[in-house]
């Protein structure tokens, strides 16, 4: 006799782990868009008004970005883009640093450098290790900037990548 309930699971779960799997085999972009208005005039509350998407996971404005956890496929790329929400005309986002989480859980290296610098155009790009520690979290503090009329602020944030897929 089929049990039907075992079998829904099954086919319940290879769905999930082929989602997971086609999803995290592709290049990823995540944008950080930044209500630079409020973040401008309160700058302890960075949580208040910074978003993270990379298009399956999103920390949204007032969320935790530390909570924020994308997947990235062994060798492929990801990207940190910044945007601004609700910003005056001449604010201007970059993503400056990228820069690898050290604690004391021995966090690995996850991305082929431990750091990534802005080439210029406000965008870091990092590329996925090709041998995986699979489904461990990697932290990665992400600096980003706000120019506003020639002044220019500095923030960080601290949100996971986890390495799935191939």
């Amino acid at each position: 006799m089929i049990n039907y309930k075992h079998l829904l699971r099954a086919a319940y779960l290879l769905i999930c782990l082929l989602s997971s799997t086609l999803i995290s085999a592709q290049d990823v972009t995540v944008t950080v868009t930044v209500d630079t208005d409020g973040i401008w005039n309160d700058v302890n509350q960075i949580k208040n008004y910074v978003k993270l998407s990379d298009g399956t996971s999103t920390a949204d404005f007032g969320g935790n970005h530390k909570n924020f956890e994308t997947t990235l496929g062994v060798s492929k790329e990801i990207e940190w883009i910044g945007v601004a929400n609700n910003a005056a005309s001449t604010d201007v986002i970059a993503i400056e640093h990228i820069i690898m989480k050290r604690d004391v859980s021995g966090n690995t290296k996850l991305l082929e450098k431990e750091s990534y610098d802005n080439p210029g155009n406000g965008r870091v790009r990092g590329k996925a290790i090709s041998v995986p520690t699979p489904n461990k979290k990697h932290h990665y503090y992400i600096q980003f900037s706000i120019t506003r009329g020639g002044e220019k602020k500095n923030f960080v944030i601290d949100p996971k990548i986890r390495l799935g897929g191939t």
